[in-house]
Protein backbone atom coordinates (compact mmCIF):
# COMPACT_ATOMS: atom_id res chain seq x y z
CA UNK A 1 0.00 0.00 0.00
CA UNK A 2 2.99 2.19 0.81
CA UNK A 3 4.35 1.58 -2.28
CA UNK A 4 0.79 2.46 -4.72
CA UNK A 5 0.81 5.59 -2.49
CA UNK A 6 4.24 6.24 -3.18
CA UNK A 7 3.84 5.74 -6.85
CA UNK A 8 0.43 8.57 -6.53
CA UNK A 9 2.38 11.32 -5.43
CA UNK A 10 5.13 10.44 -7.56
CA UNK A 11 2.71 10.33 -10.88
CA UNK A 12 0.93 13.75 -9.27
CA UNK A 13 4.08 15.51 -9.59
CA UNK A 14 4.87 14.46 -12.38
CA UNK A 15 1.77 16.01 -14.26
CA UNK A 16 2.38 19.21 -12.19
CA UNK A 17 5.76 19.20 -13.74
CA UNK A 18 4.70 18.51 -17.49
CA UNK A 19 1.75 21.20 -16.65
CA UNK A 20 4.22 23.72 -15.92
CA UNK A 21 6.55 23.04 -18.57
CA UNK A 22 3.79 23.16 -21.40
CA UNK A 23 2.79 26.65 -20.04
CA UNK A 24 6.36 27.98 -20.28
CA UNK A 25 6.69 26.91 -23.37
CA UNK A 26 3.37 28.39 -24.55
CA UNK A 27 4.41 31.67 -22.89
CA UNK A 28 7.90 31.25 -24.70
CA UNK A 29 6.10 30.52 -28.36
CA UNK A 30 3.65 33.69 -27.38
CA UNK A 31 6.91 35.89 -27.06
CA UNK A 32 8.67 34.92 -30.06
CA UNK A 33 5.29 35.53 -31.99
CA UNK A 34 4.11 38.81 -30.70
CA UNK A 35 5.55 41.18 -33.03
CA UNK A 36 3.47 39.26 -35.46
CA UNK A 37 0.00 39.21 -34.41
CA UNK A 38 -1.94 42.44 -34.74
CA UNK A 39 -3.85 43.20 -31.72
CA UNK A 40 -6.97 43.49 -33.18
CA UNK A 41 -6.62 41.30 -35.96
CA UNK A 42 -6.71 41.62 -39.39
CA UNK A 43 -9.46 43.73 -41.55
CA UNK A 44 -10.20 42.43 -44.54
CA UNK A 45 -12.50 44.27 -47.32
CA UNK A 46 -15.19 42.48 -49.59
CA UNK A 47 -13.39 41.18 -52.74
CA UNK A 48 -14.38 41.67 -56.61
CA UNK A 49 -16.57 39.11 -56.98
CA UNK A 50 -17.46 37.64 -59.19
CA UNK A 51 -15.68 39.03 -61.98
CA UNK A 52 -16.36 38.71 -65.68
CA UNK A 53 -14.00 39.75 -68.46
CA UNK A 54 -14.98 41.26 -72.21
CA UNK A 55 -12.37 41.48 -74.47
CA UNK A 56 -12.25 43.99 -77.46
CA UNK A 57 -10.05 46.03 -79.76
CA UNK A 58 -7.16 47.32 -78.09
CA UNK A 59 -9.42 47.50 -74.66
CA UNK A 60 -10.54 45.26 -72.05
CA UNK A 61 -13.74 45.10 -69.77
CA UNK A 62 -13.48 44.48 -66.53
CA UNK A 63 -16.70 44.06 -64.07
CA UNK A 64 -18.33 42.52 -60.91
CA UNK A 65 -20.91 42.66 -58.66
CA UNK A 66 -21.03 45.47 -55.96
CA UNK A 67 -21.65 42.93 -53.14
CA UNK A 68 -23.00 43.43 -49.91
CA UNK A 69 -19.83 44.79 -47.94
CA UNK A 70 -20.34 48.10 -47.81
CA UNK A 71 -16.87 49.33 -46.35
CA UNK A 72 -14.87 49.07 -49.92
CA UNK A 73 -14.85 52.58 -51.74
CA UNK A 74 -12.17 51.91 -54.50
CA UNK A 75 -10.87 49.54 -56.27
CA UNK A 76 -7.43 49.53 -57.54
CA UNK A 77 -6.43 47.34 -61.03
CA UNK A 78 -2.74 45.87 -61.55
CA UNK A 79 -1.33 44.98 -64.75
CA UNK A 80 1.95 44.26 -66.81
CA UNK A 81 3.29 42.69 -63.48
CA UNK A 82 1.57 45.61 -61.68
CA UNK A 83 3.85 48.05 -63.80
CA UNK A 84 0.48 49.77 -64.36
CA UNK A 85 -2.42 50.15 -62.97
CA UNK A 86 -6.16 52.13 -62.50
CA UNK A 87 -8.03 53.43 -59.35
CA UNK A 88 -12.00 52.77 -60.12
CA UNK A 89 -14.46 54.36 -57.71
CA UNK A 90 -17.07 52.07 -55.76
CA UNK A 91 -19.88 54.80 -55.71
CA UNK A 92 -22.78 52.57 -55.90
CA UNK A 93 -24.09 51.04 -52.43
CA UNK A 94 -26.51 48.61 -54.02
CA UNK A 95 -25.29 44.81 -53.76
CA UNK A 96 -26.89 44.08 -57.19
CA UNK A 97 -25.22 46.99 -58.73
CA UNK A 98 -22.32 46.19 -61.17
CA UNK A 99 -18.98 47.93 -61.49
CA UNK A 100 -16.94 48.23 -64.48
CA UNK A 101 -14.26 49.77 -66.11
CA UNK A 102 -12.61 49.41 -69.74
CA UNK A 103 -9.15 49.87 -69.94
CA UNK A 104 -8.04 51.48 -73.10
CA UNK A 105 -4.96 51.84 -75.30
CA UNK A 106 -3.82 48.08 -74.71
CA UNK A 107 -1.40 46.53 -77.11
CA UNK A 108 -2.64 43.01 -78.87
CA UNK A 109 -2.31 39.70 -76.33
CA UNK A 110 -2.82 38.40 -73.38
CA UNK A 111 -3.08 40.24 -70.02
CA UNK A 112 -2.99 39.56 -65.91
CA UNK A 113 -5.31 41.42 -64.25
CA UNK A 114 -4.67 41.91 -60.44
CA UNK A 115 -7.55 43.14 -58.53
CA UNK A 116 -8.01 44.68 -54.94
CA UNK A 117 -10.37 46.55 -52.93
CA UNK A 118 -9.95 48.96 -50.26
CA UNK A 119 -11.88 50.90 -47.81
CA UNK A 120 -11.89 54.55 -46.71
CA UNK A 121 -8.75 53.25 -43.55
CA UNK A 122 -6.97 51.43 -46.82
CA UNK A 123 -7.52 48.20 -45.49
CA UNK A 124 -7.49 46.02 -48.49
CA UNK A 125 -9.36 42.58 -49.58
CA UNK A 126 -7.32 39.76 -51.04
CA UNK A 127 -6.32 39.65 -54.47
CA UNK A 128 -8.36 38.46 -57.21
CA UNK A 129 -6.88 36.96 -60.71
CA UNK A 130 -8.41 37.67 -64.12
CA UNK A 131 -7.32 37.27 -67.61
CA UNK A 132 -8.10 38.97 -70.43
CA UNK A 133 -7.12 39.16 -74.44
CA UNK A 134 -6.84 42.28 -76.45
CA UNK A 135 -7.31 42.02 -80.24
CA UNK A 136 -5.98 44.37 -82.96
CA UNK A 137 -4.45 44.22 -86.59
CA UNK A 138 -2.74 40.70 -86.17
CA UNK A 139 -6.53 39.22 -85.61
CA UNK A 140 -7.90 41.16 -87.96
CA UNK A 141 -5.42 39.81 -90.44
CA UNK A 142 -6.33 36.47 -90.25
CA UNK A 143 -9.81 36.45 -90.83
CA UNK A 144 -10.89 35.01 -94.28
CA UNK A 145 -13.44 36.53 -96.12
CA UNK A 146 -16.99 34.40 -97.76
CA UNK A 147 -15.54 32.67 -100.36
CA UNK A 148 -17.82 32.78 -103.74
CA UNK A 149 -17.97 29.51 -105.73
CA UNK A 150 -20.23 30.47 -108.44
CA UNK A 151 -21.93 33.73 -109.99
CA UNK A 152 -25.26 33.67 -112.22
CA UNK A 153 -26.27 36.95 -113.80
CA UNK A 154 -29.92 37.18 -114.67
CA UNK A 155 -31.30 40.44 -116.19
CA UNK A 156 -31.30 42.16 -113.12
CA UNK A 157 -30.17 39.46 -110.56
CA UNK A 158 -27.00 37.93 -109.90
CA UNK A 159 -27.25 34.57 -107.82
CA UNK A 160 -24.45 33.62 -105.78
CA UNK A 161 -23.47 30.29 -104.56
CA UNK A 162 -21.27 30.63 -101.18
CA UNK A 163 -19.02 28.44 -98.68
CA UNK A 164 -19.62 28.94 -95.22
CA UNK A 165 -16.97 30.33 -92.91
CA UNK A 166 -16.39 29.03 -89.15
CA UNK A 167 -18.21 30.05 -86.40
CA UNK A 168 -17.10 33.09 -84.81
CA UNK A 169 -18.35 35.02 -87.93
CA UNK A 170 -21.34 36.97 -87.54
CA UNK A 171 -21.66 36.63 -91.12
CA UNK A 172 -21.13 38.72 -93.66
CA UNK A 173 -22.48 42.19 -95.76
CA UNK A 174 -23.04 42.44 -99.00
CA UNK A 175 -23.66 46.19 -100.86
CA UNK A 176 -24.69 47.16 -104.25
CA UNK A 177 -26.54 49.87 -105.63
CA UNK A 178 -29.77 49.02 -107.48
CA UNK A 179 -31.11 50.19 -110.63
CA UNK A 180 -32.99 53.41 -108.80
CA UNK A 181 -29.30 54.54 -107.60
CA UNK A 182 -29.89 53.05 -103.55
CA UNK A 183 -27.66 51.67 -102.02
CA UNK A 184 -28.94 47.95 -100.92
CA UNK A 185 -26.85 46.41 -97.63
CA UNK A 186 -27.47 42.48 -96.99
CA UNK A 187 -26.64 40.33 -94.91
CA UNK A 188 -26.05 36.73 -94.77
CA UNK A 189 -25.56 34.21 -92.34
CA UNK A 190 -22.24 32.26 -92.20
CA UNK A 191 -24.04 28.47 -93.07
CA UNK A 192 -25.48 30.71 -96.17
CA UNK A 193 -24.45 28.50 -99.29
CA UNK A 194 -26.90 30.99 -102.05
CA UNK A 195 -27.94 34.47 -101.91
CA UNK A 196 -30.04 36.95 -104.51
CA UNK A 197 -29.09 40.27 -105.01
CA UNK A 198 -32.00 41.71 -107.32
CA UNK A 199 -32.98 44.82 -109.32
CA UNK A 200 -29.44 45.30 -110.14
CA UNK A 201 -27.38 47.54 -112.67
CA UNK A 202 -26.56 45.88 -115.60
CA UNK A 203 -22.62 45.51 -114.13
CA UNK A 204 -24.29 43.76 -111.73
CA UNK A 205 -21.42 45.07 -109.23
CA UNK A 206 -21.10 44.94 -105.70
CA UNK A 207 -18.45 44.80 -102.70
CA UNK A 208 -18.88 42.10 -99.15
CA UNK A 209 -16.97 42.11 -95.88
CA UNK A 210 -17.36 39.34 -93.28
CA UNK A 211 -17.61 40.46 -89.69
CA UNK A 212 -16.28 38.57 -86.72
CA UNK A 213 -15.95 38.46 -82.99
CA UNK A 214 -13.10 36.61 -81.61
CA UNK A 215 -15.69 35.87 -78.53
CA UNK A 216 -19.42 35.87 -78.27
CA UNK A 217 -19.10 38.93 -75.66
CA UNK A 218 -16.64 40.72 -77.43
CA UNK A 219 -17.00 44.34 -77.10
CA UNK A 220 -15.93 45.00 -80.47
CA UNK A 221 -16.94 43.25 -84.21
CA UNK A 222 -13.85 42.52 -86.49
CA UNK A 223 -13.47 42.73 -90.24
CA UNK A 224 -12.05 40.66 -93.22
CA UNK A 225 -10.54 42.96 -96.45
CA UNK A 226 -13.22 43.71 -98.29
CA UNK A 227 -13.77 41.74 -101.90
CA UNK A 228 -15.45 43.06 -104.89
CA UNK A 229 -17.21 42.17 -108.05
CA UNK A 230 -15.87 42.57 -110.64
CA UNK A 231 -12.38 42.78 -109.67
Amino acid sequence: MKIMYKFKIALSGFIVAAFCFLLFSCAKMDDTYKDFVVPDGLIYVGKADPVKINSGKRRIKISWLRGTDQKATIARIYWNNRADSLNVPITTTRPQDTISVIINNLNEGSYSFQIFTYDNAQHSSIQVDALGVSYDVIYEKSLLNRVITDIKKGTDTAILTLLSVDASSLGTKFSYTNKNGVRIDTLVDRKAQTLQLPNMNKDTAFTYITMYKPVADCLDTFYSSAGKYPR
